[in-house]
């Protein structure tokens, strides 16, 4: 994430942003699932590029879907400009799936949670122009947010409320 906030400031040229892409491009690769998807999503554009691996669940072997992994699969296939792709919206509709009551989406078991439901929003953004069911689980992903919102307009924390940032850049909710 850091990465890719130097060069949402314009800074993709600096020095911390070549050694953030150096790292990132030779560090060994992670086991968990998560780690991998955005180590992808930070190097796309860059020469660096590791290969394109799809991800659903926590770790190999893990079989059951999980929201935040299927976002962190979808934002790869967006920033390297395949969302629209058949592989992209069966994993956005695997993502739709996945959405709570009221549009929400949280760990399993648990309340609704504010970053989780801004990434997949994020991720169904792109489907959501082409697909019906998917537009309606947007927008559902909208509602919740704007529902999980503060008085002042926070939604709990730093990193839900930058990702908060970012969908109020693609919608209004």
């Amino acid at each position: 994430e850091a990465l890719l906030a130097l060069r949402a400031l314009g800074l993709g040229g600096s020095t911390e942003a070549q050694e953030a892409e150096r790292f990132l491009g030779s560090a060994a690769s992670d086991i968990d699932s998560e780690l991998v998807l955005r180590r992808q999503r930070a190097l796309s554009g860059t020469l660096l590029l590791p290969p394109f691996i799809a991800y659903t669940g926590h770790a190999p072997a893990f079989d059951a879907d999980e929201a935040a992994v299927l976002a962190h699969t979808l934002l790869v296939l967006k920033a390297r400009g395949q969302s629209l792709s058949a592989q992209g919206l069966s994993l956005a509709r695997r993502l739709a799936v996945l959405q709570r009551g009221l549009g929400c989406y949280s760990f399993v078991e648990n309340t609704a949670s504010a970053e989780r439901t801004a990434m997949a929003a994020l991720a169904l953004s792109p489907a959501a122009m082409v697909d019906p069911a998917l537009r309606l689980a947007h927008n559902g992903a909208l509602g919740c947010l704007s529902g999980l919102q503060s008085p002042s307009g926070s939604l709990g924390s730093a990193a839900a409320d930058a990702l908060g940032l970012m969908v109020a850049q693609e919608a209004t909710f």
